[in-house]
């Protein structure tokens, strides 16, 4: 359906959920994407405005309603933040932190992303996926197009987006209006097949990704889409000359066609995290980077949904309805170890002294608070735990610590890069934490914090531990 075929917003229009529309930057399949402004504070936001159809569409509708605290509850540096999901009338439109830089296609185009770049990236990339599988939410659109890249300095940043659109419009309503539910030349086999998508499919969408970026070409082409969705399920792809052993190694095992050969986006995080600075770099001639942009602004929900503690977001009050239920989680997968990781290090978690004070119980549930049972339970704190950091990789560093769930009211936990906020992670992406893209030159200092609600006395706070990402496994405490 094209814009003059349904009632678009024109620029300027104020949404009653307290959203400016200023003016359109981009379309997809579902929807269109304006540049906008929170009437609370000015912040600029991405709002993609979802086609009429599935404003009327019940499924669609409920995914809204229960997806809503999913979605804004996935906060990680890789990821363009969901800030909020409006659904008033036939009004369907998803807020979004608004990036204000270019996607990866656009870099590479102009010449601004080398081998060892593109394997940093896509080390950052995979940690995203790594973080929204773990919520049970598979993209299905990975592709050079929803990665987008600021830069610090020399170095590229990559947030992956749209990671929420199929999860919440859903496969069945694309499918329904005559969309291909994802790109013709990122599409796993098994998608192509009409087989249920998995997690593994996002790791199929990386390998073709990889492939583009580090070789300069897909691995299948065809005249039409559907010949190279066929490609993609019956042709081997053929190893690039350009690619090393290591590189095609990691690349050929994302396009395996059988979806439980392929290695998990975690896996993938230290893989493409090893390959940068083996690649090669640009050369002398080479077009510099775009300017450098600023930090990357920090949303604020105001009260009642939640409040901020030095930038660490809390339950402040009582759901007005039942909470939605919980997503399912993502397929699990039995698979022989991939080679590739054998050599991996194991490592002493805590100081028997500090053992019985912060262990928990592995693997146990974790019920998020509710806003009676913070104000009944005292004030949020945070609790340093101790924390062993390795560099298995360059430009890789791997916290562990305790499991932290047993203590009074744990809410979660705070990863601090250099004393400044890194992520909030729940019990069921950590321990261990895996911190990608870090130049292998550069120490940095990292703790890691238990998020707890409770009167109980503050422990003494464990020391930051530093190194740099350079792939050995030396620790030194932060005097």
């Amino acid at each position: 359906m094209t814009d003059s075929e349904e009632t678009v917003p024109p620029s300027g229009t104020r949404l009653d959920a307290g959203y400016l529309l200023e003016r359109a930057i981009g379309a997809g399949a579902a929807g269109k994407v304006w540049r906008g402004r929170r009437d609370a504070d000015g912040t600029p936001v991405a709002i993609k405005v979802l086609h009429t159809q599935y404003s009327h569409d019940p499924q669609t509708i409920a995914r809204f309603v229960r997806e809503h605290l999913t979605l804004r509850g996935l906060d990680h540096p890789h990821l363009v933040r969901v800030v909020d999901l409006v659904s008033i009338g036939d009004l369907r439109a998803i807020v979004m932190e608004l990036v204000d830089g270019e996607n990866l296609r656009q870099a590479a185009a102009r010449g601004g992303v080398d081998s060892d770049r593109a394997a940093a990236l896509l080390s950052q990339v995979c940690a995203a996926l790594a973080h929204i599988h773990a919520a049970g939410i598979v993209h299905r659109d990975v592709k050079p197009e929803n990665i987008l890249i600021t830069w610090r300095g020399a170095q590229p940043w990559a947030q992956l987006t749209d990671f929420g659109i199929v999860h919440i419009v859903g496969e069945a309503a694309l499918t329904h209006q005559g969309q291909l539910v994802g790109t013709p030349a990122y599409l796993a086999p098994e998608i192509a097949l009409g087989r249920p998508a998995t997690a593994a499919a996002d790791v199929y969408a990386i390998g073709v990704t990889a492939y583009e970026l580090l070789a300069g070409r897909r691995p299948f082409t065809g005249d039409n889409p559907m010949a190279i969705v066929q490609a993609n399920i019956d042709t081997a792809p053929p190893r690039p000359a350009e690619l090393s052993s290591a590189a095609w190694q990691v690349v050929s095992a994302c396009l395996a066609k059988d979806p439980a050969a392929r290695p998990t986006a975690t896996d993938l995080v230290t893989a493409f995290a090893g390959l940068a600075g083996r690649l090669g770099a640009l050369p002398h001639d080479a077009p510099p980077p775009v300017p450098e942009l600023g930090d990357r602004p920090e949303f604020r929900v105001p009260p009642p949904v939640v409040a901020a503690v030095s930038g660490i977001e809390l339950p402040t009050a009582a759901p007005t309805r039942p909470a939605p239920p919980p997503p399912e989680p993502a397929p699990v997968r039995r698979r022989r170890r991939w080679p590739y990781y054998a050599a991996g290090i194991t490592l002493v978690l805590v100081a028997a002294g500090l053992a019985g004070r912060w262990a928990g119980t592995a693997g146990k549930p974790v019920a998020q608070p509710t806003a009676s049972a913070v104000a009944a339970a005292g004030s949020p704190q945070l609790w340093y735990l101790p924390v062993t950091a390795t560099s298995p990789q360059r430009g890789t560093v791997r916290l562990e610590f305790a499991d932290a769930t047993s203590l009074p009211g744990f809410y979660g936990y705070v990863v601090f890069l250099d004393d400044q906020k890194y992520a909030q992670v729940t019990a069921a992406q950590a321990p261990p934490y895996t911190v990608s893209g870090r130049h292998r030159s550069t120490k940095s200092c990292y703790r890691v914090a238990a998020l707890v609600v409770t009167d109980q006395p503050k422990p003494p706070d464990a020391a930051a531990v530093c190194l740099a990402a350079d792939g050995t496994t030396a620790t030194e405490k932060k005097k």
